[in-house]
């Protein structure tokens, strides 16, 4: 049986984020995509997802699937902002081994207009997004997981919806008897949410074109932190923005320490 290794994005499809999207999508994600997907070895079997997540807003919490292929691609993505509009708030994609068809998948997105008010009020569904992302990964034993490495990166511009909503979580390890715990919807914030992915052995890692706190203890939740442990990052970071990686992403870690690594415009970019 193949090793297969897995990375799901979740990106915040909101006016927030548009701006700064291209910088990051070059400076960042299609460095580690290509590191990620750049081994020959045939044993290895790569596969990418996108989940983009809206505004909270309004409480119909809609989930719209869609399985994109090069034909679909800009037929789908012409309608996207109408579909967002519609109080969509999560979009998700199939599983793609292709590296190019992802990219277009994340040069394509339409970015979801006249939210500004929404962010502003209620956030951003940053938890249904992480959410949706856990959901899409396969549920393996700890025996198993030696032949599936899954890795996760949340992109987002804006602070989460800040009040516990309802979401699906997986079935997972929890310790410190690492007894399974059985699927279900519970009402979660992002940052509780995040606390299911070391539990679940996935990786999350965070970028920000702002250096958000609120982003920044959703990754320390990711990784086990408690709040009184500090600012215990220990990764990548840039000075103008938030870059946090998962010391277990070793590829992402590896492509954004190299010395190439711009900066994002300073006209655009300030630090909290």
């Amino acid at each position: 049986m193949a090793e297969t290794k897995q990375l799901v994005l979740v990106v915040e499809g909101t006016d927030a984020l548009r701006p700064h999207w291209p910088t990051i999508v070059s400076n960042y994600l299609e460095k580690v995509i290509r590191c990620f997907c750049g081994n020959d070895n045939q044993d290895l079997r790569k596969e990418l997802a996108l989940v983009v997540f809206n505004a909270q807003g309004t409480r119909n919490s809609v989930v719209f699937f869609f399985f994109l292929s090069n034909t679909s691609l800009l037929q789908f993505s012409s309608n996207l902002v109408s579909v967002l509009d519609v109080a969509c708030l999560i979009v998700r994609s199939s599983w793609t081994k292709d590296v190019d068809i992802f990219m277009g998948w994340l040069k394509s997105i339409n970015f979801c207009s006249g939210t500004t008010k929404d962010v502003d009020l209620y956030g951003t569904a940053t938890a249904e997004g992480l959410s949706e992302a856990l959901m899409m990964f396969p549920y393996v034993n700890g025996f198993q997981n030696g032949r599936l490495e899954k890795h996760c990166i949340l992109v987002a511009a804006s602070n989460p919806y800040p009040l516990p909503t309802p979401v699906y979580t997986p079935p997972c390890y929890q310790p410190p008897l690492y007894k399974v715990m059985q699927p279900g919807n519970l009402l979660c914030d992002a940052e509780t949410v995040a606390k299911s992915f070391s539990t679940s052995l996935i990786s999350l890692s965070v970028i920000s074109p702002w250096w958000i706190p609120k982003l920044e203890a959703i990754y320390n939740a990711a990784k086990g932190l408690l709040p009184e442990c500090g600012r215990n990052i220990g990764i990548v970071t840039n000075p103008d923005n938030l870059v946090l990686i998962s010391e277990r992403f070793v590829e992402a870690r590896i492509v954004l320490s190299q010395p190439e690594i711009t900066k994002m415009p300073p006209n655009i970019i300030t630090k909290f």
